[in-house]
Formats: C-alpha cells, structure tokens, sequence
C-alpha cells in the first residue's frame, strides 16, 4: 500500500523566501525513516571556498510541531533564516510520527506498532540518528548548536550527559522553552488530559495519531470555524500556549496552515504521566510487569538533568503556559552550574520564541 507524503510542504515554504533548500532522509536503529531539511547558504548565495565550511547548526521541534517553525515567520523573523543569513549550515530536523514521513521498515503508518513511541524514543534513536547523519554528511567534527523548542530541549536534557559522545561533538546547547519537570503546566488541554487515567485515554483516543491539526479541529467545529475563523485561531492558541500579542498576526493563516502536527497518543500519554507525577522520567507503561519488562525496574528510571555534559543557555517566558517559569527554575536549580552559560527570561508564551 502506498504510504502518504508529507502533511505540509516545507521545502517551499522556504524557498518562498528566498532561500535554497534540500530535503535529507536517514533512517532509525529501529527503522523508522527520518525527514530533514537543509539550508545550506543564505540568500546572498553559496558560501565563498576561501572562508572555509560553514559553521553547522540543528534545530529541533517542539511538541505537536515539525521543521516548519523554524521557517513560518519573514525572513528577518525566523531563526532558521537568520542563521543561514548569517553564514550558518542550517539544519532543521524532524522526529517519527509528525507527519513528515510516513515510512518504516516493520511497520505500516495504519499499524499501531508505528505510533507506539514518546519523547523516550525521540531522544534514545531519532534525533542521535540525525545528528549522526548531519555531522557525516558536512564532515563538521562537532555542531556550533543544537538548537531546540520544547520537546525539542527535552530531547537534549536526555541525550547531552556528560557520559555521552555528544559532550564533545556539541558546541552550545540552545534551550528555548526548556521542558523537564511540568508539573506546572497551565494549558488547558494538557492539563486535562492528565487528569485522566492512562488506560481511558488510549480507550478513548486510541494508540495511533494524536492529532490536533487545524483541518482536524476545523472538522471538529465546522459551523464555528466557518463562521468565525478567529475562534478557530484562539483554540490552537490555547494548543500551544502562546500568548498572541508576542507573535506576528499577520502571519497567523501561515502558522496554522503548518502546525498542530502530528504525534502519537502514546506521547501525550507520556506528557500526561509528567503533569500529574510531577517528574522527568520515562515513560510509564502501567504495571510493574510491563516496566520490568522494559528498564528491569518495577517503576520507569528518572531522567538526570544534573548529568548535562554540554554547555546549555536557558531561554525561558514569563507568559509560557507549558514551560511554566517555575518548572523552568527546577530544571535551572538541577543543571551542573558550570554548564549553564546563558540564563534568561523574556515577556512571551511558549510559541513566542519560534514563531
């Protein structure tokens, strides 16, 4: 059976403004088939040979979100233009099951064992996967950053420990929105979701795609967002806890023609657990049977944020419903203090600081 191609085209949403684009697949230890999107020079063209390779940086996604945040804005608006406007090698990836490929070697996208993956498998196969596969293909012996949002730091606090071969190859650690602990969370949505037992989520919701994309939502509410399409804006405003006066209006239709994404059940499951554990650890798998079958432990292991090995700046917002300022203060107060290099908070939701 044919599988589907991409929800959204990236590719020319960047060239739109400008710039060149290359699309790069690699696939996963366990098969899964990976998307990233590649500008490689700014729109004053190709870099000159004689100032050498440029500098490489990879920017990772948050959560329900794919490479296209990086891109959504104008071209003096967007990080993933800037940097390439400024003579950055700019790589923007995407992880499983967020519609940008649909392709695994054991399963089908129709098959739940597809969609049976969380932010665990995000950082212990997809993102080591890219990073591994961007530092081979632009022969950069380490990245000048890793840049991520969200989910996207979330991945980082797990895989950058000191332990790891990443503390060498990774230059500076951007975290904007930092998630770990989100006990805090404040957005509407996810806070309701974890009141519910894991159980009577998958019931309800089923074990594949989680989706929250705008024709989803449209589909959901077709009177309302005909009639008032800005109705429809402030529901997926309330997805992403973004606070509207920090972002460009007048590139809203854009935003919402690219995102929600998709993710899996299983994942939101796994940001449920940590909104009413209030911890950062692996995902839960509901008895102590199946968690020993797992991690040889009758609980899921904690994750470590005191274990960190790269230099990280924290980019954090006072408006930010789901990296709330006093999760962002636990993971800040568990950081190897010599790691943390960069330490801020600005006036913005948690959407503020990519789109």
């Amino acid at each position: 059976m044919a599988q589907p191609g991409p929800l959204t085209d990236i590719p020319k949403l960047i060239e739109a403004q400008g710039f060149p684009c290359e699309t790069h697949t690699t696939t996963t230890a366990d098969g899964f088939e990976l998307v990233m999107f590649r500008v490689p020079s700014g729109r004053g063209g190709a870099r000159d040979p004689e100032s050498g390779p440029a500098p490489v940086v990879f920017l990772q996604h948050g959560l329900v979100d794919s490479a296209s945040t990086w891109f959504v804005n104008l071209a003096n608006q967007s990080l993933g233009f800037i940097l390439a406007d400024a003579g950055f090698d700019v790589w923007a990836g995407n992880v499983r099951d967020n519609g940008q490929s649909w392709t695994a070697t054991n399963c089908s996208s129709d098959d739940s064992c597809f969609w049976a993956s969380s932010w665990d498998q995000y950082a212990a196969l997809d993102v080591p996967a890219m990073l591994e596969y961007v530092l081979s293909t632009t022969g950069a012996e380490q990245l000048a950053a890793y840049v991520g949002h969200s989910q996207g730091t979330t991945i980082g606090f797990v895989d950058f420990t000191a332990g790891s071969s990443w503390a060498q190859r990774i230059a500076v650690f951007v975290a904007l929105a930092p998630v770990a602990k989100i006990g805090h969370v404040t957005v509407p949505w996810l806070d309701a979701i974890a009141k519910v037992p894991d159980t009577l989520i998958f019931k309800l919701l089923g074990d594949k795609a989680f989706d929250l994309s705008p024709g989803a939502i449209a589909k959901a509410l077709p009177v309302v967002c005909e009639a008032e399409p800005a109705i429809c804006r402030d529901v997926l405003c309330d997805v992403c806890g973004c606070a509207q006066s920090n972002l460009n209006n007048s590139r809203f239709d854009v935003y919402f023609e690219y995102f929600p994404s998709l993710t899996s059940v299983q994942n939101m499951v796994h940001y449920a657990q940590g909104v009413h554990t209030d911890t950062f650890q692996h995902f839960d798998y509901g008895s102590a049977a199946a968690n020993e079958a797992h991690y040889n432990s009758a609980t899921p292991p904690p994750y470590d944020p005191s274990l960190l090995g790269v230099k990280v700046g924290l980019f954090s917002g006072t408006l930010d419903r789901l990296a709330d300022p006093t999760d962002v203060a636990w993971l800040a107060s568990q950081l190897p203090p010599s790691a943390v290099v960069f330490q801020k908070q600005y006036p913005v939701g948690h959407m503020g600081f990519v789109w």
